[in-house]
């Protein structure tokens, strides 16, 4: 910048300099922007001065979605004297490049060799992620991290799986304004790539599904040896406390092993305050009873103590897969969930688990002095139009004794949903009064007194307030109820839902 333009930039006050650089940043901070204002690139804008760099800076870094080809030039870019730009990413999106393959193997098992490479490639990429994230100074920032992990070859090859595209328009909650049409893509996509899928065999898909969920990604030892003193070769990762948040979508098809991640949360996410697992349903009864061991002696043991918020959800079969959990499954999931909810302060187990288990299990539990639990957010699939009042008012009881185990309970809720009904119950309990909230439409179940009386007894000393309405015309709109209109009705909304799986849920959910 030459000295005299220098000179009346900074006569200019700090506020006008920053709406001059906001009304910049827009034009390169946004691909899709149309207008052509003649700026240079957001990276180059940053070399002007050091005032610029750290608001371009700031603003380039916010959000970062890089890939583990990237990893090397991140590493660079955030070492030494650089690493003050950790404190300005608030969100990171990470994807894994796993092994690619040729048609001739898209409906065959992954071979020893195959799974070897793809758990070697996994565990270099995320050593080299936690290396260069351990350089975090600790200042300010804290980071939301997303891991996902496929080989090129499966957008190739599933073009209906369409959040593993490059193309795909939902990665950051921020995309959701800026892509209003996504139920648009959903479809396009649908229509032109379908009809590629749905010509071979049903026993060639079958196969292909499996192909496409491989085998759960597993840390190699000795790609992360470390010596310490007195020569010991130890196996640890870097601790990273800049990640407080970890989240694994259902795009992250294979998953990780629960191992893996218990070595990962002791050794590197010691600061991890939330954490969102979804996971397709598995194959067979096997990879479910799997998973549940998984998450009985890893995953649950091995959660850092800091962790505030857990969502665990299970997405149905992927296409070719006939296989359904049974209660021989849900039912010791609903237990593990039962028992492990006390630890957390905000929890919200699968949306298929067997609500009235779940609830029974923590009132046989007993009064849990130490539990943290707060907000419970709890799908129950007993709330429909084919179940019986009797049912429903079981349910609702249960949920009192349930709710009466838990010293530190704020808000607890209940709903459920579909076409033409939907059902929510919502307890919340403030200093000095307490509210029953029930909502419903489809077959009208009443609110009976010994529910009233019940909960009366939860609340103790606390003025109790019942409101008890149908949702009205306005609120069910022209389209008629479906799964999508009770969400905008959920105090928990986003413990059950993070944006962009909402999103994704409700396009497929429609018609």
């Amino acid at each position: 910048m030459y000295t005299a333009t220098r000179l009346s930039w900074c006569l200019l006050s700090p506020e006008i300099r920053l709406l001059i650089l906001e009304c910049i940043f827009p034009k390169n901070g946004h691909v899709e922007t149309i207008v052509d204002r003649g700026f240079p690139k957001a990276s180059s804008l940053a070399t002007v001065s050091r005032e610029w760099r750290y608001f371009f800076e700031k603003q380039t870094f916010r959000r970062l979605a890089i890939t583990s080809s990237d990893i090397p030039e991140f590493s660079r870019a955030v070492s030494g004297e650089n690493s003050v730009r950790l404190n300005y990413i608030s969100r990171l999106r990470y994807y894994i490049r796993l092994a690619q393959y040729t048609e001739c193997l898209l409906d065959k098992p992954e071979s020893a060799a195959n799974i070897a490479w793809n758990n070697q490639a996994f565990t270099r990429a995320m050593v080299i992620l936690l290396n260069a994230l351990s350089s975090w100074d600790g200042t300010r920032g804290g980071l939301m991290l997303e891991i996902t992990a496929y080989s090129p070859s499966d957008q190739i090859f599933h073009p209906l799986q369409l959040d593993i595209r490059d193309d795909y328009p939902l990665r950051f909650e921020e995309d959701l304004e800026k892509c209003p049409n996504y139920s648009e893509y959903y479809k396009k996509k649908a229509e032109i790539m379908g009809s590629e899928a749905i010509r071979r065999p049903a026993v060639v898909r079958d196969k292909m599904a499996q192909r496409l969920r491989g085998t759960p990604l597993e840390l190699r030892p000795w790609l992360v040896e470390r010596e310490e003193r007195f020569g010991n070769p130890t196996r640890s990762l870097a601790k990273v406390p800049i990640v407080r948040g970890l989240i694994l979508r259902r795009s992250l098809l294979r998953g990780i092993s629960g191992k893996a991640l218990a070595k990962l949360f002791r050794e590197s996410f010691v600061a991890l305050g939330s954490f969102r697992l979804e996971r397709w349903e598995g194959r067979t009864k096997e990879d479910d009873v799997a998973f549940l061991t998984d998450l009985q002696l890893h995953l649950m043991p091995n959660l850092p103590a800091g962790v505030q918020t857990f969502s665990l959800m299970q997405m149905g079969s992927l296409p070719g897969h006939r296989y359904r959990p049974t209660h021989a499954v849900l039912g010791p999931l609903s237990d593990l969930m039962a028992a492990s909810c006390h630890r957390f302060a905000n929890f919200c187990p699968p949306l298929e688990l067997h609500a009235k288990t779940f609830l029974r299990q923590l009132a046989l539990g007993g009064k849990q002095r130490g539990s943290r639990l707060k907000c419970l957010s709890l799908r129950a699939n007993s709330l429909q139009p084919s179940t019986s009042q009797q049912s429903v008012t079981w349910l609702l009881t249960a949920a009192s004794r349930a709710a009466s185990k838990l010293p530190r309970l704020r808000v607890m809720e209940l709903w459920n949903s579909g076409d033409g009904f939907g059902y929510l119950f919502r307890y919340t309990q403030e200093a000095c009064r307490a509210t029953i909230t029930w909502r419903s439409i489809g077959q009208n179940f009443d609110l009976e007194p010994q529910v009233i009386q019940v909960w009366s007894k939860v609340s103790r000393t606390r003025v109790l307030i019942v409101d008890a309405s149908p949702f009205t015309e306005d609120e069910v709109g022209l389209e008629g109820f479906n799964y999508e209109t009770i969400l905008g009705h959920l105090s928990l909304r986003r413990l059950a839902f993070d944006p962009i799986t909402e999103a994704q849920l409700v396009v497929m959910t429609r018609p």
